[in-house]
């Protein structure tokens, strides 16, 4: 195997397409190996008068069209991991730190999407950082854009209750933000709540 690295440039490596099992040897420099891919996705809370609620896009593009998940998407090179999140929610549903939007500093988890096409080959692997946000503006309006067809506020119940089509593990990564909630851990304090412009890029 290490005979075959020197063939693959640095670019060659970054650039290639990530998910796609090609029928080519494993050192072909025309097709290098396929690697996972760095995602963030959002668990964005709002406080109601009933229960808490839950924002969800429904997705247009693969994987999962037409599931409804937790807003995010791939993280780009030299973006960090809370700038991808900001940056998601905002391409997804509209909502930024003008509507209330703060991003709790710690992620709550990390999970995988992987999926495979009709032959069994791979057709993507994401790596999913699990963040949470808080709206703190029960009044502001999500609107879906970029690869969202739609979004929605949900209660855990109501995603719980079988009625919608969700993708991955919605459920649990609710769950366990709720679970976080209720014991303290997810607390958003005076210097969470100050901003949310995170840079975009390393300087």
């Amino acid at each position: 195997m290490r005979a075959c690295l020197p063939h693959l440039s640095l670019s060659h490596l970054l650039l290639a397409p990530a998910f796609h099992r090609s029928s080519r040897p494993l050192c072909s420099a025309l097709q290098p190996l396929p690697f996972p891919r760095a995602a963030v996705a959002v668990t964005l809370m709002r406080e109601t008068s009933g229960p808490r609620e839950y924002l969800l896009v429904q997705r247009a593009k693969p994987p999962n069209v037409g599931s409804w998940s937790l807003p995010g998407g791939k993280i780009e090179l030299g973006e960090t991991t809370l700038a991808a999140a900001a940056r998601e929610l905002k391409e997804e549903t509209a909502l930024g730190a003008s509507d209330g939007v703060r991003l709790h500093p710690e992620s709550i988890g990390s999970s995988d999407a992987i999926v495979r096409d009709g032959s069994g080959g791979l057709q993507f692997h994401y790596v999913i950082t699990q963040l949470f946000a808080f709206c703190t503006d029960a009044t502001a309006t999500a609107r879906s854009g970029d690869d969202a067809a739609a979004v929605r506020w949900v209660t855990l119940a109501e995603a719980e209750d079988g009625t919608m089509n969700l993708g991955g593990n919605v459920c649990a990564v609710l769950r366990r933000a709720e679970q976080l909630l209720a014991c303290g851990a997810l607390q958003l304090s005076a210097a969470d709540a100050t901003s949310m412009n995170y840079p975009t890029r390393e300087p």
